[in-house]
């Protein structure tokens, strides 16, 4: 048996983007292959109750080496024989430019990035999405915009978008999927280019538009708009 430890620790939507290829390299080794995928400690928790079937780990407990940019098989201390998936180097390893660097990551392993949806979905409960939306969104009697500012894997950086009724925040005991129902009845959706575009992507919407605005650190929406398809998106350069 062989265990997979992805290299992607960081970018909350590398991880759900790379859901997909991450299963089928798994299958590729047999049905007793598991995953165990070092992440960020704030995203430990909301990525097992999301995805139960691959363990999430605290990224600096895995003891593998973030900066070694090959895919490589060793003997773990803990896990037995292991095969590390450098995903965060896919570009870099294919000479791709940063613009592609989502898409390269499939590229690394001769898969359709466009498959990136098929073992995307994740599981979240009632209690929690309609608690959630009854705490942010309850009292707008349904008609309401909704807006997300914050971006980064610590969630502390922010652009502004236009002035939104419910708008993104950390809220104790949710997780970034909790945020579903809430996203999937607003009538307005903006949010800046970060993680929620990938659970956007995958939910059936009320609005007929998502408006989506670049970084502000000269990062643009170049490097994202052509994995999004389902719905119309306006971006704001």
């Amino acid at each position: 048996m062989i265990t997979l430890l992805p290299n992607q620790y960081f970018g909350l939507g590398d991880v759900i983007f790379t859901q997909t290829l991450v299963r089928r390299i798994a299958e590729s080794h047999g049905p007793d292959t598991r995953i165990i995928w070092g992440v960020m400690p704030h995203f430990v928790e909301g990525l097992n109750r999301a995805y139960p079937s691959i363990q999430f780990i605290d990224w600096r407990t895995l003891q593998i080496d973030y900066e070694r940019k090959d895919d490589y098989e060793f003997e773990h201390p803990t896990y037995g024989r292991c095969r590390v998936l450098p995903l965060r180097w896919s570009d870099a390893l294919l000479k791709m430019p940063y613009a592609t660097c989502m898409r390269a990551k499939y590229d690394l392993y001769g898969l359709d990035y466009k498959t990136w949806r098929d073992e995307a979905m994740w599981r979240t409960t009632t209690e929690k999405r309609s608690g959630l939306f009854q705490r942010k969104a309850g009292g707008f009697g349904g008609v309401y915009s909704f807006g997300n500012t914050v971006f980064g894997s610590e969630c502390k950086l922010r652009v502004q978008i236009p002035e939104c009724d419910v708008n993104m925040s950390v809220v104790e005991g949710y997780s970034l999927f909790d945020w579903a129902t809430i996203i999937q009845k607003a009538t307005e959706i903006h949010t800046v280019n970060t993680s929620i575009l990938f659970l956007i992507d995958m939910l059936e919407l009320k609005a007929s538009e998502v408006h989506v605005y670049q970084r502000g650190n000269g990062q643009g929406t170049d490097g994202v708009s052509y994995l999004f398809t389902k719905h119309k998106y306006v971006y704001h350069d």
